[in-house]
């Protein structure tokens, strides 16, 4: 055979290959395997790859200049020349770390490099692209480094997926790691794993490759190699860079019919995708298609958008598969772009291409949804935008959408003339449906693109080619079988709808039966052939399953199957994941066998609508079922109708339609019930609860009824309901999708999500409703200061007024904007100040003046009054620009620093007449940054670099002005790199901080002469984040600092920690969000609000909290009976949470009055507490401490109205794990552990002095992990465990002599147990998902009486005599344990969506609490739940409700993801009044979305306001 074209044996073909295997410093460890790896891989390529003296190897670079000095000259060497006029390849081959820098971008480490942070001495890898990218000649990347899937072909912009983007000409990228993973050098080996595997391709070839070495086979066999193993290889390119000859495959058997097969490789990859589509990624594999997929890119390239081509074909033909590898990867080189692909558009088709649309071009969803919806795909974003989109199944618009509303909208998308091509793909037997669809039609109309069927050359080539391609090879004959059963199949009446699914199924398990690198009639006969290779596949599962199991698998297929319509045709349905509980184990093995995929939301489908009808158990399964599926459709529907609308009774059936439906609920009895959903069950048995009250109306209206007259007024009055009924209906549809768009938004912009969330609640209150105005309640939401659009200049400084009732806004140009801030929530826009050019700003500490210098002058401002301010002087000035200006403690000075390191100091004393007292330049730089220390004496400035090799380093600078006129020079401190400086007012602290977040501290010696730089570890002098921190500022009392993060909002963080903390792991808070950058921010002088100004004009107001009243930390669990986080009464709760060190601490927040929780004590910090005792008159807390060793000791602590606590006398403990618990009644404390003998009785009635009584003779024998191994079982009555596995019951009923009780043995070996104290019973958990009952009426007999189902710690007393135990699919039933031996169900049991782990009562029992999630119902009369639920809290990492009658509830909540997330938790107090709530926000907020805005977001909906007046 003769030999494919040169590839890297060309005379064009060089490489570089870089190999570093030692750093600086002991933070990033050497590689020595690096340097091994490529030295050998150099040596490959020179021997080989034949490239010779074209390689040339760069160990241990330098520098990456070094690097990329050497990539310039192989790309210059490979560019064409006189003797060579065709482009060569540039080899680019890197071995060592790779650093993951700013934005998930990659660097590649050099010799300099110091640690895994250091990216100023690495190869930023988007450098090696840009030279790549622009040289004359096709290049190909090697990486062996972690996260060499960060980086892309040379040339090619960033994208989604491998074909969302336009490739260049030529390019491959082969790399050792996948997106943001790490790659491995084995210990003690020689190489690294990848270059390892790479060199034994190189030298010693494949048996199951292809005769040539490209850079596409090498990336599949190196896949195939790794897989199982620590990483996996993450390759892509232009085809025609893929099939670059790399060498020759030195184990290709050139007649494998001559030699012994070998066995199959277990690792390779297959070349067939079986029964599902092909994949973009899998273009190289697809052929037959050749002739259709260049008529369909044709076709393509021939519309414009706005009009899009609809693509039809039958069931089977292969539409997915020529979509997404077909023309996926020839329109790129054919010219209509790159091709996003919306594989099912499902039941919100806008919102699913706006979802693909915004990850495609990189534009936030919300934006992206309201341009979809006002018919237009809107400006670019990020990335580049995709020139074709491809809408597959369309078929689910007219089978699955929610109504001629939602096509409206999806059709008006289509039709957008700014976006890009367009093609739909339809299954032909629903092209009727489309024409019959007004919105619709009008595509299907302007004609349209037939898939037609294969024939047979196009067949074989399907068959064989892919094997070809993979090194494998079909034993003589077979194919031509398998040619001649799909005709058969064809034949035999079912076309394409299952001929080619079956052959596509039936080529991946002959793969799977292959012998070495044959694919062989055997295999063939062992799958089954065509006709039977699905259904035998499909019988071993069945098979392999119980009876139970079977009937499982029934139901879950039935589940996946959609009547469409009358006429029985048959379409996959989407199984949502809340339906799939417990079918976990056949998912597996149906998606193992590719007949069912998996989404990523774990929601389920069959793999192929032939599936329908290829395998018999399933046809016949349908036939039995069809007419209970197709009814059952119908009454899904319109369940979810009446679920989606807050089930009201006016969407119920009645009548006949209800008869039918409880038929059809009711058969499910039967031996082979169709798979109801439970919001089916609940909308039954809710139609049937109204019947039997309508019939109860009824009958009480007859017997009143005495007159026609009253009969058509009744009549009339029930039509006036219905008809309030559906316009009720529509309102919460309305609310439901305000709300939604409320969560959309809110990360980014809370404010408006605020506005919404109000009017949604406004609009009508469902459960998402609430969800919303609880979110924004929790969510700190800034209020916005937005200029009129003709003064949207950047906003470059801001200041408050000395009361904090005026903001002023420094603009670019010299506009500075006046605020009043009186009421914050509420800003109103007062005067503008002409400050003669850019001004940078700065208000006096005390009186109400502004002062402002910009280029020429200093002016000064009385803003007494915002709307007419008075300027007090004009003072001119020369120097350039004036970067910042900061009064002195006392105002008395004002110092300003300005370009070329100009320093001025400003008498202020009269601001009539401000007198220069020194003026001079102090460096050869701008001096961008000033501020005062705390006692006004001395000054600190900051100046960045300067320009030239000799120009002045970034500074830090003391200054002792006690003498403004005869200013002294301290101390000068180098940093890194300066933009802004700041002091804290309370401490003798400065801090500095640049470019990257790069940040220095020092403290300020005693005397005032001297800078002490804090030591920091390595890798802490940043605050995490690649942008420029532009502007500081402390709140006054110096707890809180916040910064301006020039691309990502305003950085805040607690700054009361010791100067250690601060310096190295500084607290930070969730960054705010920002519209635009930010490049200034001003504390208020409380600190209650926080200003920052923005790149687009606008000033964001954040608060110090949310909305809702808080306080930091979390409610302990796990209290024993008899004792809770909250005291008796309500109005003390304990919390845990950390101070500013990191320190855990303890505190008592008092919530008498909930609207404003009160601090009221803070243990010291050598003490902690987990609740209080509720047996007494006055709260009493139990405090421990641990004293060193094993010694230990316990306190109870007693609070009065007022003041700290009075602390009473000390329970002393030996022991390594205390434990302490309390009788219900709060009179005993017994405390143990494994290290002492007996467990000791203390009388705490008394808690100012507490007496040992007598000890149980018991040691600590652990076991019943969440429930303890000691507590109390009423107030007499202590249990222990012993030996870990039974459990003891001592009678402690005279503390002095406890006796010895009975025994209950095994009990102690399941992981729980509980004991109900108002009915004397204890539950233990059984192995069988049951629960045992004891009756202890007499402890020291226990009794066993009854069992009741109920999942492993799913059981709750909720009253008197009465017990709820939950199952794992969401049952919750309710129980009367009155009589233990013989427990009766009540009425009222809820079947809930998923499995419920904890429930709680409110007090008054008009609430329960369940979770995960955690959800809030209402309980009606006799404890009856109502559905839906009142609301979920998605977000909340516990909710408690306080033991009193109170009205609100406890929420807990973590902070938002940041790059050094502060590790408090907030817990909030949110009111369960929401109508109460919602007026109160209104009163802080009472403002609406602008009209103009909300046309924006809701193009077909009327403006609706967020609050009343």
């Amino acid at each position: 055979m003769a030999p494919r074209p040169p590839g890297l044996t060309g005379a064009g073909a060089h490489a570089v290959v870089v190999g570093v295997g030692t750093h600086p410093g002991d933070l990033l460890h050497d590689l020595p395997s690096a340097v091994r790896s490529a030295r050998a891989l150099a040596e490959a390529l020179r021997t080989e790859c034949g490239m010779g003296d074209r390689v040339r190897l760069l160990t241990d670079p330098a520098s990456p200049s070094e690097v990329l000095q050497a990539l310039t000259e192989a790309a210059d060497r490979a560019a064409p020349n006189e003797e060579r006029y065709d482009a060569g390849v540039v080899l680019f081959v890197h071995v060592g770390h790779g650093l993951r820098g700013p934005g998930g971008r990659l660097y590649l480490a050099t010799a300099a490099t110091k640690s895994l942070t250091d990216t100023a001495h690495s190869v930023p890898y988007a450098e090696v692209e840009r030279y790549l990218g622009d040289a004359a000649a096709d290049p190909v990347v090697i990486l062996d480094c972690c996260f060499a899937g960060n980086a892309r072909e040379p040339g090619r912009p960033p994208a989604s997926d491998p074909f969302a983007g336009a490739r260049p000409d030529g390019s491959y990228l082969l790399g050792s790691a996948l997106p943001g993973t790490v790659a491995y050098a084995p210990e003690d080996a020689e190489y690294t794993l990848f270059s390892g595997l790479l060199l034994e391709l190189l030298r010693e070839g494949d048996a199951g490759g292809p005769r040539w070495l490209t850079p596409g086979s090498v990336y599949r066999l190196l896949d195939q190699r790794l897989q199982g193993l620590a990483a996996r290889p993450h390759g892509g390119g232009t085809a025609r860079m893929a099939e670059l000859v790399l060498t020759a495959n030195r184990r290709y058997a050139p007649a494998p019919g001559d030699v012994e097969p070998t066995p199959a490789d277990p690792d390779a990859v297959c070349p067939y995708p079986g029964i599902l589509p092909f994949l973009p990624e899998q273009h190289h594999l697809f052929f037959g298609r050749e002739e259709v997929t260049r008529r369909l890119v044709d076709r393509v390239r021939g519309t414009r958008p706005g009009e899009p081509l609809l693509v039809i074909g039958t069931s089977g033909v292969g539409k997915s598969s020529l979509l997404r590898a077909g023309l996926t990867a020839a329109a790129v080189e054919a010219g209509p772009g790159p091709v996003r692909i919306v594989p099912v558009p499902g039941t919100r088709p806008l919102e699913a291409v706006a979802e693909a649309w915004s990850a495609a071009v990189g534009r936030p969803l919300a934006d992206v949804v309201r341009d979809l919806e006002r018919g237009r795909f809107g400006p670019p974003g990020t990335r580049p935008a995709p020139g074709v989109l491809v809408v597959d199944q369309l078929e689910e618009c007219v089978t699955d959408a929610t109504g001629p509303d939602e096509r409206r909208r999806f059709a008006a998308v289509l039709a957008a003339a700014d976006g890009p091509r367009i093609v739909l793909a339809l299954r032909a037997d629903y092209l009727d449906d489309v024409l019959k669809d007004p919105h619709l039609a009008p595509f299907a109309e302007r004609g349209h693109f037939t898939v037609p069927a294969m024939g047979d050359g196009e067949i074989e080539a399907a068959i064989t080619e892919p094997a070809r391609y993979a090194g494998l090879t079909w034993e003589e004959g077979v194919p031509r079988i398998l040619r001649r059963e799909v005709n058969e199949e064809r034949g035999a009446g079912a076309g394409d709808a299952a001929a080619l699914p079956y052959l596509a199924h039936v080529l991946r398990e002959i793969w799977l039966r292959r012998r070495g690198t044959t694919l062989t009639y055997a295999a063939y006969q062992r799958a089954g052939g065509i006709r039977e290779a699905v259904a035998r596949t499909a019988d071993e599962i069945h098979d392999g399953l119980d009876a139970a199991g079977r009937a499982r698998l029934r139901a879950l297929m039935l589940a996946m199957v959609h009547v469409a319509d009358g006429e029985g045709r048959l379409v996959r349905r989407r199984v949502p994941r809340e339906e799939l509980t417990g079918a976990g184990d056949l998912l597996r093995r149906l998606a193992d066998a590719r007949l069912v995929v998996v989404d990523e939301h774990g929601g389920a489908r069959l793999g192929h609508d032939s599936l329908l009808h290829a395998w018999k158990p399933l046809t016949a399964w349908i036939d039995e079922a069809r007419d209970d599926l197709l009814r059952l459709r119908r009454l899904t529907a319109a369940a979810e109708g009446w679920d989606e609308t807050g089930r009201r009774t006016s969407g119920l059936y009645a009548g006949d339609a209800l008869e039918r439906a409880r038929e059809l609920t009711d058969r499910t009895a039967g031996p082979a019930p169709v798979p109801v959903p439970a919001v089916v069950r609940d909308f039954v048995a809710a139609g049937e609860r109204a019947r039997r009250r309508r019939r109860a109306v009824t009958r009480a209206w007859t017997a009143g009824l005495s007159a026609l007259a009253l009969v058509a007024t009744t009549l009339a009055g029930w039509a006036l309901y219905e008809n309030g009924q559906a316009a009720s209906r529509e309102e919460r549809l309305i609310a439901r999708e305000i709300a939604a768009r409320a969560a959309a938004v809110r990360a980014h912009d809370p404010q408006t999500a605020l506005r919404l969330s109000l009017a949604a609640y406004r609009t009508a209150e469902t459960p998402e409703t609430r969800a919303a105005l609880y979110e924004s309640a929790m969510t700190f939401a800034p209020v916005h200061l937005t200029p009129e659009e003709t003064h949207r200049e950047p906003v470059l400084n801001v200041a408050w007024r000395a009361d904090g009732e005026v903001l002023a806004a420094s603009h670019r140009g010299g506009r500075v904007q006046l605020w009043d801030t009186t009421e914050p929530a509420v800003p109103v826009k007062a005067d503008r100040i002409a400050a003669g050019g850019t001004a940078a700003v700065a208000a006096h500490p005390e009186r109400p003046l502004l002062a402002a210098q910009s280029t020429d002058r200093l002016t000064v401002w009385d803003i007494a009054d915002p709307r007419e301010p008075k300027r007090l002087a004009d003072v001119p000035v020369t120097g350039g620009t004036t970067y910042s200006v900061a009064f002195s403690e006392d105002g008395r000075t004002l110092a300003a620093g300005s370009a070329e390191g100009r320093l001025r100091l400003w008498d202020m004393s009269d601001p009539d007449r401000p007198a220069l007292r020194a003026e001079r330049t102090v460096v050869d730089a701008d001096l961008v940054s000033v501020a005062f220390t705390r006692d006004g004496h001395h000054l600190i400035t900051g100046n960045g670099h300067g320009e030239g090799s000799s120009a002045a380093p970034a500074q830090v600078r003391l200054w002792d002005v006690a003498d403004p006129a005869r200013p002294v020079l301290r101390d000068t401190e180098r940093a890194k790199t300066l933009i802004t400086v700041g002091t804290h007012p309370r401490r003798d602290l400065v801090v500095a901080v640049g470019g990257g977040s790069t940040v220095a501290w020092w403290r300020l010696s005693d005397d005032g002469r001297e800078l002490r730089r804090v030591p920091m570890d390595d890798l802490a002098d940043s605050w995490g984040t690649a942008d420029d921190v532009r502007s500081l500022s402390f709140s006054g009392d110096g707890r809180f600092m916040a910064g301006a993060v020039q691309g990502s909002g305003v950085i805040r963080m607690r700054t009361d920690a010791k100067t250690s903390v601060l310096a190295n792991d500084p607290p930070m808070f969730p960054r705010h969000p920002a519209g635009e950058s930010v490049q200034s921010v001003a504390y208020r002088p409380d600190g209650d609000w926080l200003a920052a100004g923005e790149t687009d004009g606008e000033v964001r107001l954040w608060t110090r909290s949310a909305w809702a009243p808080s306080f930091p930390g979390s409610v302990p669990r796990g209290h024993p009976a008899g004792a809770s986080a909250f005291s008796a009464d309500g109005t003390l709760v304990l919390t845990e949470t950390e101070n500013a060190d990191g320190d855990s601490i303890t505190q008592v927040w008092d919530i008498g009055d909930p609207l404003r929780p009160r601090l009221r004590y803070t243990l010291p910090e050598e003490w902690e507490a987990r609740y209080f005792l509720t047996g007494g008159e006055r709260p009493v807390l139990l405090a421990h401490r641990w004293t060193g060793g094993q010694d230990h000791v316990f306190q109870l602590w007693e609070f009065g109205e007022t003041g700290p606590p009075k602390r009473g006398g000390s329970v002393p403990l030996t022991a390594q794990a205390p434990r302490a618990v309390v009788s219900p009644d709060g009179r005993l404390l017994a405390v143990g552990s494994q290290q002492e003998p007996d467990v000791a009785l203390w009388d705490v009635t008394d808690p100012a002095e507490p007496s040992r009584r007598g000890a149980v003779a018991a040691e600590m024998g652990g076991g019943l992990g969440s429930s303890g191994d000691l507590w109390f079982a009423g107030p007499h009555s202590l249990v222990t465990v012993e030996k870990g596995e039974d459990l003891r019951f001592w009678n402690v009923s005279d503390p002095d002599d406890p006796r010895k009780g009975g025994k209950i043995e095994g009990a102690a070996l399941e992981e729980g147990a509980g004991y109900v104290t108002d009915s004397q019973l204890l539950i233990t958990e059984d192995t069988t998902d049951e629960i045992r009952l004891w009756d202890l009426s007499r402890p020291a007999a226990p009794r066993e009486a009854g069992r009741l189902p109920a999942a492993p710690g799913g059981y709750f007393p909720t009253g008197k005599d009465e017990l709820a135990t939950a199952l794992s699919n969401g049952t919750l039933d309710f129980w009367d344990v009155s009589d233990p031996d013989d427990p009766l169900r009540k009425d009222g049991g809820v079947r809930l969506d998923r499995a419920v782990t904890s429930l709680n009562l409110t007090s008054d029992g008009r609430h329960a609490v369940t979770s995960p999630p955690y959800r809030l119902w209402n309980l009606g009369p006799e404890g009856r739940w109502t559905t839906p639920e009142f609301v979920t809290l998605e977000e909340a990492k516990d909710v408690l409700v306080p033991p009193t009658g109170a009205r609100w509830m406890a929420v807990v909540r973590e902070g938002d993801d940041v790059y050094n997330s502060l590790r408090d938790r907030t817990t909030f107090v949110l009111d369960l009044d929401t109508g109460r709530l919602h007026d109160q926000m209104c009163g802080k907020f009472p403002l609406s979305v602008p009209e103009d805005q909300w046309e924006a977001l809701f193009p077909h909906l009327e403006h609706r306001r967020s609050c009343d007046g």
